[in-house]
């Protein structure tokens, strides 16, 4: 995992693509490994755009360790639009839902 921090931190990209276990409105984008939060952080601190890729059945739930908060995504990529209170807290925090 250190390693692969390191090696992300060398590279200021365009876009980070991440695919989290969970996206709750309070607390952000969550992982439930330790080592691929770590590594999706370096990649959201090193992109100027975050993508979120993420099935509808992960919107509204919680992991163990945090990644970003919701108004650090820029794009949030689902299958299925959320229920009426989460699409309200991803406009309030100027997410683009697709």
């Amino acid at each position: 995992t250190e390693i692969a921090v390191q090696q992300v931190a060398r590279f200021q990209a365009d876009h980070a693509l991440i695919g989290p276990a969970a996206v709750d409105a309070a607390v952000g984008v969550m992982y439930a490994d330790f080592d691929e939060a770590q590594v999706a952080r370096a990649m959201c601190d090193h992109a100027r755009n975050i993508i979120v890729l993420a099935h509808a059945a992960k919107l509204g739930r919680k992991a163990a360790f945090p990644v970003c908060r919701l108004d650090e995504i820029d794009v949030l990529v689902s299958d299925d639009r959320p229920g009426d209170a989460f699409a309200a807290a991803l406009a309030a925090a100027r997410v683009e839902l697709k």
